[in-house]
């Protein structure tokens, strides 16, 4: 009974006679700006996510999760092959043997990262076969080229590209026998492969390595399976990561989720400032009805616990529409990104700049409970210095006057 007496006063303190369009007023600012800060977190880390979740899905596609080297040369005949196969984490490795090139064009002159490798073995290593967009019937025969590559040189399968080594000073003509995409700048506009036995012969290295591809069974755990081979294989061979090969680029991603994190933090922010301001408005308004509350028998713990409620209410009530819009909006965000582009008649996500045709979100659990947890402990956090206010309230001096 006490609690139901205890909860009518909870529920009495919303109704407000004097002034009562000034806290509705603040109330409902609050409720939209704890909205907003949740459903632009949620929309901001489930994009991070995805991102981060393709970008990731295409370097381990596009390159080997594993690779071998050593401080000594390499060869096809290295007993480190055996060793390999009793490796219960590997399911296969390739040889490649890497070299850097000369392509001239007319005027142009590039520099370009040309990889040898054992086409029969790459099939099961990486996904580079399924990335060509273009190939002809024997692409062992040829050269496989970037998709990025080709554009900026008009090229085309069938089409002869000359090549120089400054190692080796040979030059050599080749066809264009596939044209890869994938999703990777750096990989489309200035790798290339040709079979690994003609890149031996044509940088002068006969029957040498740089290293093995190893394809191992869970590609998300290579750091764990690159200490194991470390301890097993010893010196002088080296094992890298695709971690290790593209940690630059997987540290700015990390930057920017945290640069946005704190942003939105900031909005959190300045929604408990308004949750701050309705709660300071609502003591101002009610000082007469606290005083009459703490005459009826109630203590100061229970007007504490009063205005946290309030508080508690704005919380939620924000967070639950902030989170249902932003849910909402990262499942549809493609189609709303359609709407927007065939009103406005622009392109906002070109395809040719972020190499994807959709926006990729991925939704997490920690992702949603983040933005709950913050701003519960940041409005609860506001709505303390309020409460403790309303507590100190003397009910003599209030009702006297």
């Amino acid at each position: 009974m006490k609690r139901i007496f205890f909860l009518l006063k909870i529920i009495r303190t919303f109704n407000t006679k004097k002034r009562a369009w000034l806290p509705n007023i603040y109330t409902i600012l609050s409720i939209l700006a704890v909205s907003l800060a949740a459903f632009s977190l949620i929309m901001i880390t489930s994009i991070m996510d995805g991102f981060k979740h393709e970008l990731v899905s295409k370097l381990i596609s596009s390159q080997a999760p594993l690779q071998l080297t050593s401080w000594r040369d390499l060869s096809q005949q290295d007993p480190i092959q055996k060793q390999l196969k009793q490796q219960p984490d590997i399911i296969q490795f390739s040889p490649y043997l890497q070299g850097f090139v000369l392509f001239q064009e007319s005027t142009t002159l590039e520099l370009l990262s040309l990889q040898g490798i054992d086409f029969k073995k790459e099939v099961s290593v990486t996904k580079l076969f399924n990335q060509l967009i273009k190939r002809s019937k024997n692409i062992e025969t040829g050269l496989l080229i970037g998709e990025e590559f080709s554009k900026r040189n008009l090229l085309n399968v069938g089409d002869s590209v000359s090549l120089y080594s400054p190692q080796s000073r040979k030059q050599i003509t080749k066809n264009i026998t596939g044209i890869f995409n994938s999703g990777i700048y750096f990989l489309d506009s200035n790798a290339i492969y040709l079979n690994l036995n003609e890149t031996q012969d044509f940088l002068n290295q006969p029957k040498r390595l740089t290293g093995y591809k190893l394809h191992i069974k869970d590609p998300y755990n290579s750091e764990g399976v690159k200490q194991k081979l470390k301890a097993d294989l010893g010196m002088p061979y080296q094992v890298h990561s695709w971690m290790d090969q593209n940690k630059h680029v997987l540290e700015a991603i990390a930057i920017e989720r945290k640069m946005m994190t704190i942003i939105i933090s900031i909005l959190t922010l300045l929604a408990s400032f308004c949750i701050l301001a309705t709660l300071s408005l609502m003591i101002l308004d009610k000082q007469k009805e606290i005083a009459i509350f703490r005459s009826l028998g109630l203590s100061k713990k229970q007007i504490y616990a009063l205005i946290l409620v309030q508080s508690l209410c704005i919380i939620l009530i924000g967070e639950l529409i902030g989170i249902s819009l932003g849910l909402i909006a990262a499942y549809h965000i493609n189609s709303i990104l359609a709407f927007f582009e065939n009103t406005l008649g622009l392109s906002l996500f070109p395809d040719s700049m972020y190499y994807l045709s959709t926006i990729p979100v991925k939704l997490t659990l920690s992702g949603i409970l983040f933005p709950v947890f913050l701003a519960l402990f940041v409005g609860l956090l506001a709505s303390y210095f309020p409460a403790k206010k309303a507590s100190r309230i003397d009910p003599v001096t209030q009702l006297k006057s």
